[in-house]
């Protein structure tokens, strides 16, 4: 049976494990939160309706290869156990398709066509090189941190360095353009940043003897398949998290243009709008640790869920930057809760399901549900193509006849009404799984009375 608190001498530092994640995000974001405004509103190489195809057919791929990568990990066998490899391998592989991203523009003198392939291309090798890195990252954590405290203690660290990252990516990347001029440059900053922080978090790694503690039958990808298809609670909570990620993911990368057309910014405003949502953010996180070891995280989780749409709505009123600064700082803490908690009821998840079925398949479980939230790259594509239909929004070239009207109906309307269908799924999630989550903490509780009667004995 799995022992959830089972004691090893050589326990990663929650610390050196939660840098692997600043700098996973320092890199990735340069892409996520700059290629559309890049392809689309800078260069305007790509239209809006192409870059709508680019993630739908992106949404494809990358579901096939966050199975496929997921199976591999868990059927890896070495020395150095199941996920250091992968890290190891895919550290230089993501930064040079992050780098190849930003080396073309209108001098490449390719056609609509050509720029698009380009871009769907780097855009899907990005994508496999990250589900590399993350999928096997995201799988040592429910591994090396088997308590609620430490899970709470390394999540709350891994979050906290996530949104510094992602404040230092949105803050400084407009202040660099202004004196770089280049995202390639910013990107070869952003990658020597990257490489030393995310060998320090490789190598303080404590795997040995610690990954598969719970294994008691052979891997079946086919099963496991099955077992999720009748696993309600996975399903609807990762659908929930899909409209929480496209929300996410639609702020970082249509924020930038909103800021230009509705509030009239430039690089330094942009960039104090920006510190402005990312420094409540950071400053919510000792909040939402407090209220976590009061009330838990599924409640932080429900009370983020149900804010966050109605603070999005406010982003159809500001007509200046200062206005916009006011409604960042309401709408940053709930973002930052909804960022914190997932960590823990993904743990959960597969606690429950190590319990029900006596197998560790971590890896396979943060695939599955990768697949699942990939809903949110449907949902930000169908979003794109409507402003494009509904206002005539193309490209930076071509903006249309309103595109003030367009970004505020885009994020101070949709926003709102994509981010209350998750709210939707938070709910059902969280009436459905209460029974399990209550089972699990029963099982906690018998296998801690048993370790400590065992040790009381010897």
């Amino acid at each position: 049976m799995p022992n959830f608190n089972k004691k090893n001498s050589r326990r990663t530092s929650p610390f050196r494990f939660a840098t692997g994640l600043f700098a996973l995000t320092l890199l990735t974001q340069l892409f996520h939160g700059f290629n559309i405004s890049y392809y689309v509103d800078y260069t305007g190489i790509v239209s809006i309706y192409l870059a709508s195809i680019c993630k739908i057919i992106f949404v494809i791929v990358d579901g096939l290869n966050d199975i496929f990568f997921g199976a591999l990990s868990e059927k890896t066998k070495s020395k150095w156990g199941k996920r250091l490899p992968w890290l190891v391998g895919g550290l230089p592989i993501l930064p040079l398709f992050i780098l190849l991203a930003y080396v073309i523009d209108k001098s490449a003198g390719f056609s609509q066509t050509g720029f698009f392939i380009y871009y769907l291309f780097i855009s899907i090798m990005i994508e496999n090189a990250s589900t590399v890195m993350y999928i096997n990252y995201g799988a040592l954590y429910p591994v090396l941190f088997v308590t609620d405290k430490e899970r709470a203690e390394c999540s709350s660290l891994r979050h906290l360095f996530e949104m510094i990252a992602m404040g230092i990516c949105y803050v400084c990347t407009p202040l660099l353009m202004e004196v770089l001029h280049s995202y390639f440059l910013i990107g070869l900053i952003y990658t020597a940043v990257y490489f030393v922080v995310m060998i320090f978090c490789i190598t303080g790694l404590k795997t040995k003897g610690k990954e598969d503690i719970t294994l008691k039958k052979p891997y079946s990808f086919i099963q496991t398949l099955k077992d999720v298809l009748h696993n309600r609670p996975f399903l609807i909570y990762n659908l929930a998290q899909s409209f929480f990620q496209a929300i996410l993911g639609l702020i970082v990368s249509i924020y930038p243009m909103y800021c230009k057309y509705v509030l009239h910014t430039n690089s330094a405003t942009l960039a104090a709008l920006m510190a402005v949502l990312f420094g409540s953010l950071v400053l919510s996180i000792p909040f939402w640790i407090k209220y976590i070891e009061k009330h838990g995280f599924r409640m932080v989780w429900k009370i983020c869920f149900t804010a966050l749409p109605i603070s999005l709505f406010f982003l159809v009123l500001p007509i200046n930057w200062w206005q916009g600064c006011i409604v960042m700082i309401f709408i940053g803490p709930f973002v930052g809760g909804l960022m914190l908690s997932p960590d823990m009821m993904s743990a959960e998840l597969i606690d429950i399901d190590k319990m029900k079925y006596k197998i560790s398949r971590e890896a396979s479980f943060n695939s599955i549900g990768s697949l699942i939230s990939r809903v949110s790259l449907i949902v930000s594509a169908i979003a794109m193509s409507a402003l494009s239909f509904a206002f005539g929004y193309e490209s930076g070239s071509n903006p249309g006849p309103n595109p003030e009207l367009a970004f505020r109906a885009m994020c101070g309307v949709m926003f709102p009404i994509i981010c209350a269908c998750g709210t939707l799924f938070c709910y059902k999630y969280i009436k459905i799984s209460n029974k399990d989550s209550q089972d699990l903490k029963a099982y906690k509780a018998m296998l801690e009375e048993k370790e400590n009667s065992d040790n009381i004995t010897d």
